[in-house]
Order: structure tokens, then sequence, then C-alpha cells
């Protein structure tokens, strides 16, 4: 055995062993301090939260990160998230890099994000933007936690969950955002009839076993800067056309005119020239009305999206999406043209 310790070949392997152990312990020295300088001066309690984190799937949002103006890529994200949920893989909603938001994103990612049913118990973090003013929009909003609603004379998003149309809560907005339009707390008739009807219709756009169930959620956002104020309504029904109490009407357009794309569809449901001429038995008037606040000057930029239609009412404009939203999204804003009485 001794003579074996002492052979050319042994001396070579043992070298090389030897050197090959100390290359790795330098390695994972270096690993240590590198580690040790990453973490130096940063509080235990973020040291944490980064391990947590890094056990999430992240998920970049789409930088235009609005819903009216970049539809198809939103829906396509917020698809990305509920695969993972249902795969139960932990998600974090990656915000960092977007470079425009729109309030009408963030009603969509709260319809997610705190409903139960949806998330199923799988967690679910998210981070804000690097750009200051879009952290500020989505901290007020309270997606990911403390809410920033204190105070009535500041940019904020107050949010709303529930399961009926709320009178008292329609005029709690209406007064705020008057004040901050017209700097003095007004009636808004038409702008109070849409909240209304946009309550009222989640029951209508959902299936029969699930009314009673279905929540709305609503964000108004005060924009000083442009003096307006902005408001994203969504229900997470089946959508319009898919509605239970939508498919007779439906199919009676499709007997009587030979209408079956949802963009004409809709423009019949909001105007009502053919339900009066036919005597077509159609008796959602929620749609309607909303849009006649459109054309009495009651706000302004008026869009609806559900199921594969995107309607921009302002302009009369009627998209066809390559991918559905199930579910009913309208959006408006009130501006200092507007009709208001003291």
């Amino acid at each position: 055995m001794k003579k074996l310790y002492s052979t050319p070949e042994y001396k070579k392997r043992n070298t090389k062993r030897a050197k090959d152990r100390l290359k790795q312990q330098l390695l994972s020295k270096e690993k240590a301090k590198a580690k040790r300088r990453a973490t130096d001066g940063v509080p235990i309690a973020v040291q944490r939260e980064r391990r947590v984190i890094s056990k999430f799937e992240s998920l970049p949002a789409p930088p235009n990160f609005s819903f009216v103006e970049n539809t198809v890529a939103v829906l396509a994200y917020l698809e990305r998230i509920q695969d993972k949920i249902k795969q139960r893989i932990p998600i974090l909603i990656n915000l960092k890099d977007i470079t425009n938001l729109t309030n009408d994103a963030i009603v969509l990612l709260l319809a997610i994000v705190k409903n139960p049913t949806i998330t199923n118990g799988v967690p679910i973090k998210g981070n804000y933007p690097r750009d200051e003013e879009l952290r500020k929009i989505f901290q007020e909003s309270g997606v990911f936690g403390a809410n920033g609603n204190d105070g009535e004379h500041k940019n904020y998003i107050l949010t709303r969950q529930n399961k009926k149309a709320e009178g008292g809560i329609a005029n709690e907005l209406i007064k705020r955002a008057t004040l901050i339009v017209f700097g003095q707390e007004a009636r808004c008739p038409g702008v109070y009839r849409a909240l209304m009807e946009s309550m009222a219709n989640t029951c209508y756009h959902a299936k029969p076993a699930q009314i009673g169930h279905e929540t709305w959620w609503l964000t108004v956002y005060h924009e000083r800067a442009l003096n307006k104020v902005s408001f994203a309504f969504i229900d997470m029904g089946v959508g319009i056309f898919k509605s239970s109490k939508m498919s007779g009407f439906r199919n009676q357009l499709s007997t009587f005119f030979g209408i079956t794309d949802n963009r004409d569809v809709l423009k019949e449901i909001i105007n009502g020239r053919k339900m009066s001429s036919t005597k077509i038995p159609y008796r959602g008037k929620g749609l309607p009305n909303i849009y006649k606040g459109l054309e009495r000057n009651y706000y302004s930029n008026l869009k609806i999206i559900s199921n594969d239609v995107k309607a921009d009412l302002s302009a009369d404009k009627f998209e066809k999406l390559s991918k559905e939203f199930s579910g009913t999204f309208l959006y408006w804003e009130l501006n200092n043209t507007n009709r208001w009485t003291s």
C-alpha cells in the first residue's frame, strides 16, 4: 500500500483533487461574501420578504397596462394569471416595468386578486411600478395592501365591491367627483343613473344560478392635472351577449334581420331602433339609458367591453376582439364641460 501512495499516477491524481477542492472552497467563500454584500444594510424583514418572493413565479405585466387602450394584451395577461392559479402556482404580479397605467386595469386586478372564488387559496403577491406617479396610483388603490383613500382633497382611487345597486355609494362618489371637477359638491343625475344602471345590470348579465351572488367592482380616479374624474365599472358575470336573458333577443335579431355579429347586436341594444319598431320583447333598459347619458352630455368618453366586443361610443367605433372578456366593463369620464346642477 505504501508503494501505491508513492507512484507518480497517485501523486498526480491527489494533487489535482487538492487543487479542485481548494478551488471549490474559494468559490464557496466568494459566494458567501457576495451574499453578505447583497444583504449588507438590508433590514431583516426585507431579507425575509425577498426569500418569500423568490418562491413565487414572476409574471411581468404589459408595459401599457391599460384595459381601454391595450385591451387584448391585458386580457392575455389576466388569462396567464388565472392559468397559474388553476395550476396552484404562487404568482408575483410584476408591475415594475409598466410605463402607462389607467384605473380600468386596476379594477380588473381587484376583481381577480380580491376574489377568493378565483384565487382559491393560491398565494398572490405584487410589486409596484418603478415610476413614482404610477406607484402612487397603485398604492392608493389598495390592490396589494394598504389603501391610501384617506382625505378628500388628493388624488385617490375609491373602490367598492357589492352585490346590489347602492344609491348611497353612488351619491357619495358623485359628491367627491364634483368637488374636484367643479369646485363644489353638485348633482349629476346622468352619472347617478349610469352608476345605478351598471350596478343593477350585474344581475342581468349573470347566469340564473348566479343571480344575487355576482359582485361588481368600481374605481373612481380623480386626475387633478386634467381636471377630470374617470369611472371604471366591472362585473365578472358571463358578459352581455352570453347572459341567459339576452339569448332570446339575439336569436330574434338573427331570425328577423340576419344579425349575428355582436357588434351589430350591441348597436341595436343601445339605440333601441329595431326593438321599438318590431315589438321584440327586450326589457333591458340599462345600456340604452347609459348611452342616453352620453348623448345628453352628462359624461364623456363612454366605452363598453364585453365578450368579443369593444365599443367606443363617443367615437361610434365598434371593434371585434381577438380574445374574449368574460364579463362586462364600462368606462366614462366627468369633466368641466359636462352637465351638472347645484
